[in-house]
């Protein structure tokens, strides 16, 4: 059955039907712009929704929401994924600041041995 809220079949690639439009937008302009993009298609279809002759305004609603949830489970995964990057950076400070402290001891202990 043709969804046309969630899943239009005319969005999806003919080849094998794998992946569709919004997909290959996102993997090709990346988390920031696609965001963007979903923001003014919730954007657009709220406008539209009782300007459209002989369309049913509901339909553009649904259409609000489905992009809504597309962008709120983005804004999720950008999330987790800043998340990653600041947590792999405060471990790699700490590894750095580790690695300062047995440099530090290092050069105690040879001038503590050298002393004696």
């Amino acid at each position: 059955m043709n969804d046309i809220i969630n899943n239009p079949a005319h969005y999806a690639a003919e080849v094998g039907k794998e992946i569709d439009c919004l997909t290959a937008m996102h993997a090709c302009v990346g988390d920031g712009e696609f965001a963007g993009h979903l923001r003014c298609q919730m954007f657009k279809y709220i406008w539209r929704f009782k300007r459209k002759l002989g369309a049913d305004p509901i339909d553009d609603l649904r259409k609000a929401e489905f992009y809504n949830k597309r962008l709120q489970n983005l804004t999720i995964t950008m999330q987790d994924k800043k998340s990653k990057v600041e947590r792999k950076i405060e471990l790699e400070e700490k590894i750095a600041q580790l690695l300062e402290e047995i440099e530090r001891l290092n050069i105690h202990n040879e001038i503590h041995h050298e002393s004696q």
